[in-house]
């Protein structure tokens, strides 16, 4: 079976064609690809594909495009050649490889390199726009009063301006607010 894959929230959209011979390998595809980071959480810069092969040996990732870069690693499966998600952050310096965020948070290495307390609000314009269009949609003139509640929430109660956000945060509240549209869309339109 040959199935289309959009990889969520990239600008201009990206579309993969793949081809799966069961639903469990449908499946699993889609996850590898969604699954990939289209936004750093450390700088809040949009990420880009990376590949290198020094000394023979394939290394794949996703880096984000400011500076310094970060790496979001790939691994490779030792049999069948397909990749997964190592849902890991890491910066190289030249000698030493250092995890930075693991599995949706800062580790204690990425809290003292980065610093919570050098925190700088990294929310992107288009998830700042995407932020507002669906708070909007969902809370209608009530959203300029919900915001800095869902900010709080996601921040663990330290802002409450969107524009403090980063955009692991922001992009959590985006993802929030569609899911809750999607059920109201469709009994608008059962109604309808």
């Amino acid at each position: 079976m040959s199935y289309t894959i959009t990889i969520p929230n990239l600008p201009g959209g990206m579309t993969i064609t793949c081809s799966a011979e069961s639903q469990k390998e449908v499946i699993r595809e889609a996850h590898f690809w969604q699954f990939l980071p289209t936004v750093c959480p450390l700088d809040g810069t949009p990420t880009i594909f990376s590949y290198r092969e020094p000394a023979e040996n394939s290394y794949y990732g996703v880096v984000s495009t400011g500076f310094p870069k970060y790496e979001y690693k790939i691994g490779q499966h030792k049999t069948g050649g397909t990749l997964f998600t190592k849902e890991e952050w890491v910066y190289f310096d030249g000698h030493t490889e250092a995890v930075l965020w693991s599995r949706g948070k800062l580790t204690p290495v990425g809290e003292q390199l980065v610093g919570q307390n050098t925190r700088k609000p990294t929310i992107t314009e288009y998830q700042c726009n995407r932020l507002h269009q669906l708070g909007t949609q969902y809370y209608a003139g009530e959203w300029d009063e919900k915001r800095p509640e869902l900010v709080s929430v996601v921040t663990k109660g330290a802002y409450t301006s969107s524009k403090d956000l980063l955009a692991s945060e922001a992009q959590r509240l985006i993802e929030g607010l569609e899911k809750r549209i999607s059920p109201a869309r469709a009994e608008t339109q059962k109604a309808a």
